[in-house]
């Protein structure tokens, strides 16, 4: 499978577990700043023990590299990614080797005792939320991991989302768990929005810090609370014109997300709209490739888009839904409140 969405390059030299591991190493090490800086590389300037010369091969078979003669260059593919998308791999490859752990020691756990799975797995130890509740030093070093990692994703996804909702200008947006305001910033961007984003503090720290590298025009509002308790009515900004939840509600069960999507439909104005973008089950369709590893450990939580269509009919909206090719199941919702 090759990863259909442009916004996101880098994934076509994540396919395999072997080339992205090396991928990684040559990273870590500055192997592959040195050979975009030099142009080219001798293989022996590697200083590689004869054992390891099959790295290089990795590095070859991934797409990352091509050897003329002795010397190793990057491929006109990677050259286009690197680097400007340097950081998307650094924070996809810190996650898919985490993954890449849990699924290899856990995946009976998994598949058989899902609470047992998650207790073990470092990757709901880097998805732990109780440290965003705090804004020191420490607490906000363990949020940037997850935060940043969410932004890389979110990064790709919204030219998709932003492409398939309508808004007026000027319309006042709340989005729910909107981690940094990548997302936000977008929609800012779009259609001249005011958005806010609901997060825990340490997000809307970490939000707020970032809104420093933004234009004017796209730096969203962050405001610090528990989404749980509802209330949306009552910030600043209510009654809103769209709600949005992206890759949020999968976090919770049944009845707590349809809670949540009714405090939604409570804040919004007349005609205001519920949006709803998240990743489905997966589909038996084509080989999994190495970076889609990734989901597999949130794939226990992914509903199709029927259940959210489902769940906001049975509110009383109208429900339009759209699926953007972004390389793997995604679906977007839009529930407009009559």
């Amino acid at each position: 499978m090759t990863y259909a969405n442009p916004h996101a390059p880098e994934d076509a030299f994540l396919e395999t577990f072997p080339g992205a591991m090396a991928l990684d190493l040559g990273m870590r090490r500055g192997l592959i700043d040195r050979i975009a800086l030099d142009g080219s590389v001798p293989v022996d300037a590697l200083n590689l023990p004869a054992e390891a010369a099959f790295f290089p091969v990795l590095l070859e078979r991934a797409g990352v590299v091509v050897r003329t003669g002795d010397a190793l260059s990057l491929t006109d593919a990677f050259a286009r990614v690197w680097p400007a998308r340097r950081t998307a791999l650094a924070h996809k490859l810190r996650f898919l080797k985490a993954v890449s752990v849990d699924l290899a020691m856990g995946m009976s756990d998994l598949v058989g005792d899902l609470p047992t799975f998650m207790k073990q797995a470092h990757t709901f130890d880097i998805f732990d939320y109780s440290h965003a509740l705090k804004t020191d030093a420490d607490a906000l070093a363990r949020t940037q991991i997850w935060c940043d990692y969410v932004a890389v994703l979110t990064e790709t996804e919204a030219p998709e989302i932003t492409a398939a909702i309508d808004l007026d200008p000027g319309a006042r947006v709340l989005e729910v768990g909107g981690n940094v305001g990548v997302l936000a910033s977008a929609i800012m961007t779009a259609f001249g929005a005011e958005v806010t984003v609901l997060d825990l503090p340490g997000v809307c720290e970490l939000g707020k810090r970032r809104n420093v590298e933004r234009a004017s025009g796209a730096r969203p509002t962050f405001v610090a609370g528990d989404a749980r308790q509802g209330e949306w009515d009552e910030l600043p900004g209510a009654p809103w014109d769209a709600v949005l939840f992206k890759s949020v509600l999968h976090d919770w069960p049944e009845d707590q997300r349809g809670t949540l999507l009714d405090h939604a439909l409570a804040a919004l104005g007349p005609d205001g709209q519920v949006i709803i973008a998240e990743r489905g089950p997966l589909e038996a369709v084509g080989p999994l490739p190495y970076w889609l590893s990734a989901d597999l450990v949130f794939a226990p939580f992914y509903r199709s888009g029927d259940w959210y269509a489902t769940a906001l009919r049975a509110r009383g909206c109208e429900v339009t839904q759209f699926t953007p090719d972004l390389g793997l199941p995604f679906h977007i919702t839009v529930g407009v409140k009559t």
